[in-house]
Parts: structure tokens; C-alpha cells; sequence
């Protein structure tokens, strides 16, 4: 008789002994995350990015048929999607070296009585420690409750992940270390009431509208398909990734001008993703810029501006 032994994954979950012995990524994308309706998808290896001709947080789902696809290739990282999809809101506290900490933020706001309840493995907060020695904590969102995914508004080094946004999630590794499970408790505790209200003080700017500025049947309709969707993920690209997002999907858009529009309407087109994704606008100039200028050949041979 044999004896089945069962390891940790970094979830805080056994690992299944057989299907998921060496994928644990796969384990937390189907047996953990899925199964309390959090949405994922991958992330390239050691990385924070989403893998090569993905489409991001797009693509992130509880299916688990799916999840068994897109996690099949052992070494892959993870990411959940927050907002309404997951119903999760998680505080991103940084701490990374020449920006402000987020530790440091964090006592003044309880000083001010603004606690982040950590409660019980019971009933509490998710707890992760990430690879740069920052914080994730996660709590569920109230239903018909939604927040923008914000940078540093809850105070220096605090940032909020909600609608649009993601988080890498444990048991990812990137080049400064793992992210781990302090805390996995059997039921989320919601967000905290002053959070959500501090959020929603903010003003929130309206989400641009991807619609071509000429009549649709102007641009085929598959190149249509292609721009809204790559404006989609530069607007919703993650904190850490959003600057190489602009570049990659600029340039390759560039390939299809003339065919309907023009080099004037793609930048701004871009120019308003960027700026939903807060980059800053002399940042997302320049990048858009330097995508243009090394245009795919042959682009703009129609180009109607």
C-alpha cells in the first residue's frame, strides 16, 4: 500500500496529490481561486506582465475548464482580476525603495481611527505578503457597490485595486521573491466602511468612450474588434505594467492605419487609454510618439486623417 502525502502550494491549501503535484498555479487558479468565484489569468514566468499575446485581465475567468488550458505550462505566475467580477477590493500597500511607505501611511490612518480589520482565519481579511515586502490585503466588495482602481488617493504608498484592476497573487515568484498567504480565511470580511467612502469621494473621471470618431463601416469590422479591445487592456493595465502595455499595443495598432483612420485619430484614441490608466500625459505622449515613429512598414499607405 502506498501513502499519499499532501504538500503546500503557498495558498495555505494541500496540494492535490495527483493532477496538480507540480502545477501549483493551476491548483490556485482551479481549486482555490475559482471555487470562491475569483477570477484569473496568467502572468508570464518570474513576471508581472500577462503571458505574450494574451489579452490581460480580459482573459480572466473561474472556468475551469479553461483555467486548466491556460495553466498548463508549469512555471507560469498568477493574477486576480478585482471589481465586481471577483467581488474584491484589495489595499495595495508598497514599501518599494525612493517612494513613499506605505507601512508609514498605513499607522496614520489607524491613528486617525481608519483600521483595516484583519479579523480571523474564520472571518477576516486576506493577508499576502508580496515579493517586495509590501502588503495585499483583500476584502469583499458589497454587491452594487463599485470602486475605481486607484493609485495612492487612500493616502502616499496605498493603492486601491478594484474595478479595472489586478493583483499578483500567492504563490507567484518573481525575481525579488514570492508572494505568500499570511492569511486565507474561510469567509471575507467586507470592505470597510470608511474605505469605501473614502474611495468613492474621489472624484472619477468618465471612462472614455472607444468608438471610432468616422462611421463604423469605415474600418472593417474585425479591425474594429482589434482596436477596442487593445485600447481595453492599455486603459485597464495594472500598476507596474502600464507604460509597456501603451507601447506594445500602440505599435501594433500602427500596422492598421488607413484602413479607415488615421494617425491623428489613433493617437488620440491611445492618448485617452493612457490617461484611464493614469499614466501621466508627457509619459503617454512620448510613448505613443515613439511607437508611431517606428511604425510597422507599409502603415498609413491609405491613411485617411
Amino acid at each position: 500500500m502506498t501513502t499519499t502525502t499532501h504538500e503546500h502550494d503557498g495558498t495555505g491549501s494541500p496540494r492535490h496529490p495527483r493532477s496538480f503535484r507540480d502545477r501549483p498555479l493551476l491548483f490556485a487558479a482551479v481549486a482555490v481561486y475559482a471555487r470562491r468565484g475569483w477570477a484569473t489569468f496568467p502572468l508570464a514566468v518570474n513576471a508581472k506582465v500577462p503571458t505574450k499575446g494574451s489579452h490581460g485581465l480580459l482573459d480572466a475567468t473561474t472556468d475551469k475548464e479553461v483555467l486548466q488550458h491556460m495553466f498548463d505550462n508549469i512555471g507560469l505566475n498568477i493574477a486576480i482580476r478585482t471589481g465586481e467580477i471577483s467581488r474584491l477590493v484589495v489595499v495595495d500597500i508598497d514599501c518599494h525603495e525612493g517612494g513613499p511607505n506605505g507601512y508609514h501611511a498605513l499607522a496614520e490612518l489607524k491613528s486617525k481611527g481608519m483600521v483595516l480589520p484583519k479579523g480571523t482565519r474564520g472571518y477576516g481579511a486576506g493577508v499576502v505578503s508580496t515579493a517586495s515586502g509590501g502588503l495585499h490585503i483583500y476584502y469583499l466588495l458589497p454587491e452594487a457597490v463599485k470602486l475605481k482602481t486607484s493609485v495612492s488617493v487612500i493616502a502616499p504608498g496605498i493603492d486601491i485595486k478594484a474595478e479595472g484592476g489586478s493583483v499578483v497573487a500567492a504563490p507567484s515568484m518573481t525575481k525579488a521573491g514570492y508572494y505568500r498567504w499570511r492569511q486565507l480565511p474561510d469567509k471575507l470580511l467586507p470592505a470597510p466602511a470608511w474605505l469605501i467612502e473614502r474611495c468613492k469621494a474621489q472624484p472619477v473621471e468618465p471612462r472614455p468612450e472607444y468608438r471610432c470618431m468616422k462611421p463604423t463601416d469605415e474600418i472593417p469590422t474585425t479591425v474594429l474588434a482589434t482596436i477596442q479591445s487593445r485600447l481595453e487592456q492599455i486603459a485597464s493595465a495594472p500598476k507596474g505594467q502600464r507604460n509597456y502595455t501603451l507601447n506594445q499595443h500602440a505599435f501594433y495598432l500602427t500596422r492598421f492605419i488607413g484602413k479607415g483612420f488615421g494617425e491623428a485619430d489613433l493617437r488620440g484614441w491611445l492618448l485617452n487609454a493612457a490617461q484611464q490608466a493614469e499614466i501621466g500625459r508627457l509619459e503617454a505622449e512620448r510613448t505613443i510618439d515613439s511607437a508611431l515613429r517606428r511604425k510597422t512598414p507599409g502603415a498609413g499607405m491609405r491613411r485617411t486623417i
